[in-house]
């Protein structure tokens, strides 16, 4: 006899997920015992070993599984987790890089550490935002595209998800390198300024990185006025550092909120249902 366990994790070294199932050997073991099954792999990304212990217990027909090497989707903050996960290893992965070096190379990979850092802070607003009624509420209010957005009874009856719907809309349009739009997100939701959580000069020196790499999007490698942009090994890697000391201290800010989720309310949709 068998029972099928289905999982979704993420990798707690580089945040690569796995979703599927494993299937238990039940067999004639007594009905009150929990069966486990032990499982052992590599992750495709990093290579890390990932231990899995699967349990059946017949007693209460339920399964599940445990591991200290992921992140699992049993977490309310999963999605948040695993964001974070990927964006760490990823700059990881651009400065371990041992490939042909090439100044094409480093342009390309400080270009991509700033699309790290707008992925990361993209997911994080929009996870609390979507799972915090009061971040919900914070959000709604401060941002001068929505505050004074009115609906009729009639649109709300047709649609009653329809400020989620409007404040979705607007996180997907806002460009997450323009350093004024997070900062007024940051004060809208959080209360705080991203000065206060980095610090003023490390904004500064963050906001020179963006501008030099519009330049190298946008302008094949020059300024404004015509100058070349020289991209060195150096170069790249400090931005690498930069931009990972700057995730890891929004991620440590954030998590010092201890913002609660409601399982039972983890959507703000659910949470509108019931007032």
């Amino acid at each position: 006899m068998e029972e099928v366990v289905n999982y979704k994790f993420a990798c707690g070294n580089c945040g690569q997920e796995y979703i599927g199932f494993y299937t238990v050997e039940v067999g004639t073991f007594p009905v009150f015992e929990v069966i486990e099954n032990h499982a052992s792999n590599n992750c495709e990304r990093c290579s890390s070993k990932i231990d899995i212990i699967f349990r059946y217990d017949k007693a209460a027909a339920r399964s599940d599984y445990v591991s200290p090497d992921i992140v699992s989707s049993e977490d309310a903050f999963y999605v948040y987790s695993k964001s974070y996960t990927n964006a760490l290893y990823s700059l990881k992965e651009l400065s371990d890089y041992e490939g042909p070096k090439s100044d094409l190379i480093h342009r390309l990979f400080f270009s991509h550490s700033i699309t790290i850092l707008e992925t990361y802070l993209s997911d994080l607003f929009k996870f609390f935002i979507n799972n915090n009624f009061e971040c919900f509420l914070k959000f709604l209010e401060s941002s001068r595209h929505l505050k004074n957005e009115k609906y009729t009874l009639a649109e709300y009856l047709r649609n009653p998800s329809i400020a989620l719907d409007k404040v979705n809309e607007r996180l997907n349009s806002i460009v997450f390198h323009n350093l004024s739009s997070v900062d007024a997100l940051f004060l809208g939701v959080f209360e705080v300024s991203l000065n206060s959580i980095i610090g003023k000069e490390n904004r500064s020196v963050l906001q020179n990185i963006i501008e030099d790499r519009h330049d190298l999007v946008h302008r094949n490698g020059k300024s404004i006025c015509g100058d070349v942009h020289e991209v060195s090994v150096s170069t790249k890697d400090r931005v690498i550092t930069i931009i990972d000391d700057v995730i890891r201290a929004i991620y440590d800010y954030v998590t010092s909120l201890e913002i609660v989720l409601d399982r039972n309310k983890i959507h703000v949709w659910r949470y509108m249902d019931s007032i």
